[in-house]
């Protein structure tokens, strides 16, 4: 398969707004648990990239076996990282901790 910068840009101004539909609820509410929050990052992290990637790569396991050490673990940290914003974000937008425009202390 040929480099193409602009299919490139094509499938990550997609993957954006797709990921983005899906992973973050549209009425968030006192009714929507942190445990229906945490499945729907499951999937949208690890489910669905899994799937979608084993038609695309032919060797998905021997891909990821070949891969450097040093780039998982940063990939995997900054991942943790990414999630933990995710919970914060999800705390505070879907329990109603946000805090109001001024009410920080100066």
């Amino acid at each position: 398969m040929n480099p193409s910068p602009a299919l490139g840009l094509f499938l990550h101004w997609l993957g954006g707004p797709a990921s983005a539909s899906f992973y973050v609820p549209l009425r968030p509410g006192k009714e929507m648990g942190l445990r229906n929050v945490l499945a729907g990052g499951f999937f949208s992290w690890i489910v669905a990239p899994s799937i979608l990637a084993l038609p695309v790569t032919r060797d998905l396991l021997g891909v990821l076996h070949q891969a450097p050490a040093s780039s998982v673990l940063r990939a995997y940290i900054l991942g943790v990282l990414w999630g933990l914003g995710g919970l914060v974000w999800t705390d505070h937008a879907l329990f109603g901790n946000v805090p109001r425009h001024g009410s920080c202390p100066s």
